[in-house]
C-alpha cells in the first residue's frame, strides 16, 4: 500500500503539523490505530482497495478520522478543512514494489460525528484515489 506516502503528504504540511500533536517526536497521523499512549489531536486513517471493472486501475477509499479533545469544535474542524486542502487533487509519486508509480487523491466529503464524551471531537474526512496497476499491465503486455 502507500501509507507511509499519504503519511508524508500531510506530515509535510507545516500548518497541519501545527496542529497535531507529536508522539515520538514526529507529527501524530497513524495508519489504522493510534497508540495508546497517543495524545490527541491526531489522525488516523485507513485505506480500503477495491478493484472495479477498469482492471488497470486500483481504486482506494481513505477514511481519515480526526480526534481532538476540546469542547469547541472549531479546531477539529480547521484540521479536516487542511486534510481537505492538502490533499484534494494531489497526486503521490511511489512506486510501491512496482505496482503504482503515481496515485491521484480525490476529496469526497466530511463531517463531525457525535461522541458520548462533549469534550471528545472526532472528525471523518472520506477520500478517495486511483492508481494504474504498473505491474499488472507490465505483466499482460
Amino acid at each position: 500500500m502507500f501509507e507511509a506516502a499519504f503519511i508524508d503528504l500531510l506530515a509535510a504540511d507545516a500548518t497541519l503539523v501545527g496542529l497535531l500533536s507529536t508522539f515520538s517526536s514526529e507529527p501524530a497521523i497513524f495508519s489504522n490505530v493510534a497508540p495508546q499512549a497517543a495524545e490527541p489531536p491526531y489522525i488516523v486513517f485507513d485505506i480500503d482497495t477495491t478493484l472495479g471493472l477498469n482492471r488497470a486501475a486500483f481504486g482506494f477509499a481513505i477514511t481519515c478520522d480526526i480526534w481532538h479533545y476540546k469542547e469547541s469544535g472549531a479546531a477539529v474542524r480547521q484540521m479536516a478543512e487542511r486534510v481537505e486542502y492538502v490533499t484534494d487533487q494531489q497526486k503521490i509519486m511511489v512506486d510501491v514494489g512496482g505496482r503504482f508509480q503515481a496515485i491521484r487523491l480525490f476529496y469526497e466529503s466530511g463531517r463531525e460525528t457525535e461522541q458520548t464524551d462533549i469534550k471528545l471531537r472526532r472528525y471523518v474526512v472520506s477520500l478517495s484515489a486511483r492508481a494504474g496497476r504498473k505491474k499488472w499491465c507490465e505483466q499482460i503486455t
